[in-house]
């Protein structure tokens, strides 16, 4: 029976010798790792907000509905210009600071895309996640007196902001919130 346990202990000291190295090894990678900026602890650890929630599939979705609408009301005018519009959106679809810059500058072409955008107004309420975003509209077009040419609505529409956490009944938010 000595036999088997002096066999037994040479297993284990064989076992033992690299699972010590192995901790070894990783305990001196991690000091020899290149120091990080971690304030330290304190007792008023500030929370870390959640990662953004990833909304794209949503808004891919509601730009596709977006952009179907504004082709279907854009009354094209002749000639060839690119006009982008833009603005924000709020959580219910409401929208702000519009604004509308042709390229090269021509009013008509402004106002045919102003008034697209304004003929799709109501816009539904943004995805639920969403708070605010920001939309880019491209209308491009090259159009002739006799009906040679193309049209064409493009852009993009990015969150800006997640939705306002909900407050108790009566609380009023911050001064200077955006929601």
């Amino acid at each position: 029976m000595s036999e088997r346990l002096v066999a037994f202990q040479n297993v284990v000291a064989r076992l033992a010798l690299p699972v010590a190295l192995l901790s070894l090894f990783s305990f001196s990678n991690s000091a020899m790792a290149a120091p990080q900026n971690k304030a330290p602890a304190t007792k008023n650890t500030v929370q870390r907000k959640a990662p953004p929630v990833n909304n794209s599939a949503a808004l891919t979705g509601y730009w596709n509905r977006l952009r179907v609408r504004l082709q279907n009301n854009w009354q094209v005018p002749d000639g060839k210009n690119t006009v982008v519009l833009t603005a924000n959106i709020a959580s219910d679809g409401s929208s702000t600071d519009v604004s509308v810059e042709g390229h090269p500058k021509d009013s008509q072409a402004e106002v045919s895309a102003t008034e697209a955008f304004n003929k799709t107004l109501p816009l539904e309420a943004l995805p639920s996640g969403v708070g605010a975003a920001k939309l880019t509209v491209n209308f491009e077009y090259q159009y002739d007196p006799h009906g040679d040419g193309y049209s064409k609505v493009s852009g993009q529409i990015s969150q800006t902001a997640a939705p306002a956490a909900s407050q108790p009944t009566g609380a009023t938010p911050s001064e200077g919130s955006k929601f």
